[in-house]
């Protein structure tokens, strides 16, 4: 492999590396009086969008996700870690302890798509 092979090589690397660390993160606030709110947005194929949320021990959150193409993995974890996956882009979970969760919807197609995200806590 000469000089130029390798610092390709190289570099194709790290922006896979980098690509998979990369995750969007959004903050989740409900309106005043509101106990949802939907997200809207687009992720690219393989990648993962995370959405933290404040929820209260007691409360049972649910969530409800669709795109164009039905291929939105999604899953919420707590402080301690992985609580539930979501089957059909839907979840509901009773939290079992107080604090910041996430939500995380990750596509598994092969193109971008459009996704809409309810949160509702109760």
């Amino acid at each position: 492999m000469n000089g130029k092979s390798f610092k390709l090589l190289a570099v194709i690397l790290i922006a896979i590396s980098l690509n998979s660390l990369v995750v969007a993160q959004t903050r989740i606030k409900f309106a005043r009086g509101r106990s949802a709110a939907t997200m809207k947005g687009t992720v690219a194929s393989g990648a993962t969008r995370e959405f933290w949320i404040d929820v209260r021990q007691g409360q049972t959150m649910t969530v409800q996700v669709t795109s164009g193409n039905n291929k939105i993995d999604l899953e919420i974890s707590g402080l301690s870690g992985h609580l539930e996956w979501g089957d059909n882009g839907f979840a509901q979970v009773e939290i079992n302890e107080s604090g910041n969760h996430t939500i995380a919807i990750r596509n598994a197609g092969r193109a971008a798509t459009a996704y809409t995200m309810t949160v509702t806590v109760r």
